[in-house]
């Protein structure tokens, strides 16, 4: 599968430590909405996100947490709560 698409992320040139944040003091709540909004800006957020669903961790006991097409970790268990159902 080709992944060109990450060519056109608006994260492309992002430090990635922004997008994986541990903890919940402000700095990391703030570093979250930050990557957030990039995400909200992103034109390919949807192939960042099933890229991640499918490819990086398919499964809950896989999630490697982090922001990934635009969600958290909560939301993205969510999305597959939905999907089981």
């Amino acid at each position: 599968m080709t992944h060109e698409w990450m060519l056109h992320a608006e994260c492309h040139d992002t430090p990635v430590e922004l997008f994986f944040q541990d903890g919940r003091s402000a700095e990391h709540r703030r570093a979250t909405s930050e990557a957030l909004a990039i995400c909200l800006r992103c034109n390919v957020r949807r192939d960042c996100l099933n890229y991640y669903l499918t490819e990086i961790a398919p499964t809950d006991s896989e999630d490697i947490g982090g922001v990934w097409g635009g969600t958290t970790l909560a939301s993205r268990r969510r999305i597959r709560e939905a999907r089981r159902a």
